[in-house]
Formats: structure tokens, C-alpha cells, sequence
């Protein structure tokens, strides 16, 4: 197994696989989009708001507590197998509650294919947490531009000839299925223990790590529905796809916002975890450095899209119905430009095995998000909703980061 890589270098990694991600889901939106209409982003958009908690809560977010286990060489078996059946029920939960909103069969094939790429997405980054234990995100970062990269040249050839969101999205879980076997699953050998072995089931660890995952994963599934729930009342109390088409595209360009913290976060938490257990004074100068950067880098994305969001939104979907809804874009830019700092906010919480308090700030956060919505639809429309989510963000950023200064004050 080779040295870890340094901390500038896993950022760079990092940072170049997320921009091909980031490229490759963009670009599946612009493709989607110029071949089809706005509804048919719309369509994308809400099997995305359904799939998106159910997927966040089956991730359990193993990655972080594979990140965070000192001892996990010799518990990988039992984390493999609960990923492997958690992407197992991720397309059978997802197709349910599709049928029990709509009564519609005939988006099922649609929500079937969708969900299950989404199902191996929370697969990959399983395979990607241990390279952010050992800081070889040089891996991660190649793993990613391949997958990327096949992304986009599949999707956009089987869009173009079919138009078929269920056959485009299967054809991409073809792809990553491949790939993770031929490739991924290799290369993790490398990194674990010569008596640990990839699929090992115990009863008693599995119950470990459930007893941790669900706690984090619920936490992520409310905060997934907290994230959706625009798009929930665009789709049921406002009844308008295109609305919901143009607001999905303007996500997807936040994702670009994302990517960069996303570099940030996979190469730091290895870190902070690797701190916590040394220096814990530098533990938390790590920990306050990150998110100041973040909260900087934020403001100046928010401030461009301010300027040129109506620029940008030509350039890309060449569609009046994105410019003329630029505020839009600049809410949802702030939003997640507010919510950045929390990931490594609950990073340091789950590396202090503080896990209850963020499923209590998340929860409370809902209530207050409810209450905002009530207030401010009469008066803003939809953009009352956009108002409420980066208010209730912002909750959430001060709560989280109490609860993360107490702990550490307390040690």
C-alpha cells in the first residue's frame, strides 16, 4: 500500500475528479433538456426528489464510519454486505413509493433504471471512502474521470437514439456495475488486511454498523427530503413540470458550487480523523480552517451568479424560461452557498461519534422550514420556498456548529 498523498495534492485530485462528475450530471440535464423540453427535466427532476432521500438514507453513510473506524480492516465484510443490500432495496423502496404517489405504471421502467444508477452511485462512494482513509484520493479522482466520462458519451448516445430516460439510465448502471468489478473491487484488496475479506457476514457487526448507519442515515434521508422539498411543491401544490424542469436545471447548476466542497470535504475528513486521534488543537485550528474557506468561497460564488446568472443560463440552455427565473438560481446558489460549512460541521460530528444531535437539528430545522413556508408563499410564490430553505440552512449551520464547539470544549 502506498504513502498517503499530501493534503494540496488530494485537494488537487479530488477537485479534478468532482469537475468531471459535476460535468457529466450537468451535462445530462443539458442533454435531456436540448433533446426533449423542459418537461422532460421535470420528469428527471421529480424521480430525482423521490430516489434522493430513500438513497441517502440506504447510504447510511457507511463512508464516513468506514473513514472513522480505526479497527474496520477487520469489519470491511460486514460494511460490504450492508452497501451491497442496501443498493439492493434502494430501486425496490424508490419503485413503491413511486407507485403509491402516482398509481402510474408507466414510470416505473423510468424510476426502476434511474434508481438503480443512483443505488450504484451509493456503491461507488462506498469503494471511494477508503481511499479517503488512506488520503489516496488520486485513486478516488481516476475512478471518477472514467466513470465520468463513459457517463456522458452513454447517456448522451442512447437519449439521442431512444429518448428514453429508463433505457439511458440502465444503460449507465451497465456501465458502473462493469466497472466496479473489473476495476474497483481489485484495487480495494490492495488497501485491507490479508485475512480481511470482501464479503463476510457476522451477525454481531452487522448489527454494529446498522446500529451507527441508521442514525446517520436518517438523518441524511430528512435532510434529503428537507433539500427536495421545493421541488415536492412545485411538483404537488403548484402542479407546474416546466417550473419544475427550470428549477432542476438551476440545481444542477449549483452542483458546479458543490463540487469544489465536495474536494474539499473528501480530502479533509481523513484528515480530521487522523487529527482527532493525535492533536486535538490542531483537530479543531483544521476544522475552523476549513470552514472559513468554504463560507468565502460561497459569498463569491453567490455574488457571480448575482452579476452574470442570466449570462450563464443563455450560454448553457439557449431557453428564455431559465433567464427570465434568475432569481431562482440566486436562491438556490445561496442556499447551498449556507449549507457548505455543514458538511465538515458533520464531519467532526460523526469523527466525535456525536450522531443523535444532527438528526434533532435536521428535524427541528423541518419544523421551522414548514413554518417559513406557511409565511412566505402568500407572499414571495415560490420563491417564498427558496426563502425558507436558505433560512432553515442557516439554522441548521448555527446549531451544528454549537453542538460541534461544545463537544470539543468539553474534551
Amino acid at each position: 500500500m502506498s504513502s498517503p498523498l499530501s493534503f494540496r495534492s488530494n485537494i488537487a485530485w479530488t477537485l479534478l475528479g468532482q469537475v468531471f462528475n459535476v460535468v457529466s450530471q450537468f451535462l445530462i440535464v443539458v442533454i435531456i433538456a436540448r433533446v426533449s423540453d423542459v418537461e422532460a427535466l421535470g420528469l428527471y427532476g421529480i424521480l430525482s426528489a423521490i430516489v434522493g432521500p430513500i438513497q441517502l438514507f440506504m447510504m447510511f453513510d457507511l463512508g464516513k464510519l468506514v473513514v472513522a473506524n480505526d479497527r474496520f480492516e477487520n469489519i470491511f465484510g460486514s460494511y460490504h454486505i450492508v452497501i451491497i443490500v442496501s443498493c439492493i432495496l434502494v430501486p425496490i423502496v424508490s419503485m413503491i413509493v413511486c407507485f403509491a404517489i402516482y398509481h402510474d405504471v408507466s414510470m416505473l421502467p423510468a424510476m426502476a433504471s434511474f434508481s438503480l444508477y443512483r443505488a450504484l452511485v451509493n456503491y461507488r462512494e462506498f469503494c471511494f471512502s477508503i481511499y479517503q482513509k488512506f488520503e489516496r484520493l488520486d485513486l478516488m479522482a481516476m475512478s471518477t474521470i472514467y466513470l465520468s466520462v463513459g457517463t456522458i458519451i452513454i447517456f448522451g448516445l442512447s437519449y439521442f437514439f431512444f429518448q428514453n430516460i429508463a433505457i439511458s439510465f440502465f444503460s449507465i448502471s451497465s456501465y458502473f456495475l462493469i466497472g466496479f468489478i473489473l476495476f474497483e473491487l481489485p484495487k480495494l484488496k490492495k488497501f485491507l488486511l490479508s485475512e480481511s475479506k470482501l464479503l463476510h457476514f457476522e451477525g454481531s457487526q452487522v448489527l454494529e454498523v446498522l446500529q451507527k448507519g441508521l442514525k446517520l442515515g436518517a438523518t441524511a434521508f430528512i435532510n434529503g427530503i428537507k433539500s427536495n422539498a421545493p421541488r415536492y411543491i412545485i411538483e404537488f401544490a403548484i402542479q407546474n413540470r416546466s417550473l419544475l424542469g427550470v428549477y432542476t436545471g438551476f440545481l444542477q447548476f449549483s452542483n458546479t458550487l458543490n463540487t469544489l466542497n465536495q474536494a474539499m470535504s473528501k480530502s479533509s475528513i481523513g484528515r480530521l480523523s487522523n487529527l482527532h486521534v493525535v492533536d486535538l488543537v490542531k483537530f479543531k485550528r483544521f476544522l475552523n480552517k476549513m470552514i472559513i474557506s468554504v463560507i468565502l468561497i460561497g459569498m463569491a460564488v453567490t455574488l457571480i451568479v448575482v452579476l452574470f446568472g442570466v449570462f450563464i443560463t443563455r450560454l448553457s440552455f439557449d431557453n428564455p424560461e431559465f433567464s427570465e427565473n434568475n432569481s431562482i438560481f440566486v436562491l438556490i446558489i445561496l442556499a447551498r452557498a449556507i449549507a457548505m460549512p455543514i458538511v465538515y460541521l458533520r464531519n467532526a460530528q460523526t469523527i466525535l461519534g456525536i450522531y443523535s444531535s444532527q438528526l434533532f437539528y435536521i428535524l427541528s430545522s423541518m419544523v421551522f422550514f414548514v413554518i417559513l413556508c406557511y409565511m412566505l408563499i402568500p407572499i414571495f410564490d415560490h420563491l417564498g420556498v427558496l426563502y425558507a430553505l436558505a433560512i432553515s440552512e442557516f439554522m441548521v449551520l448555527v446549531l451544528s456548529y454549537v453542538s460541534v464547539r461544545r463537544e470539543l470544549t468539553n474534551n
